[in-house]
């Protein structure tokens, strides 16, 4: 019993982490920045693999429904090229 009551509280810091760092998200991206994948794609000239591979490099997408549209930031875009 002991085990699953620390279990479920690790469980709980590990999501409370997760919802801090995903409003500190919210608060930086101004919705005027936010374009679909697609129109990233065809602003900048670029295709669906090098898209994906920007993404394993760490550019940061969202994809608010599993399985549903992406969107980019371009201010994340931009911290992304600067990291590079």
């Amino acid at each position: 019993m002991a085990e699953n009551i620390k279990s479920l509280i690790k469980r709980c810091l590990r999501l409370q982490k997760r919802i801090e760092e995903l409003e500190i998200t919210i608060r930086d991206i101004t919705f005027n920045d936010i374009i679909s994948r697609d129109e990233f794609l065809k602003k900048y000239n670029l295709n669906s693999k090098t898209f994906d591979n920007y993404r394993k490099a760490g550019l940061k997408a969202y994809q608010p429904v599993r399985n549903g549209k992406i969107f980019v930031s371009l201010k994340e875009f931009e911290k992304f090229l600067k990291k590079k």
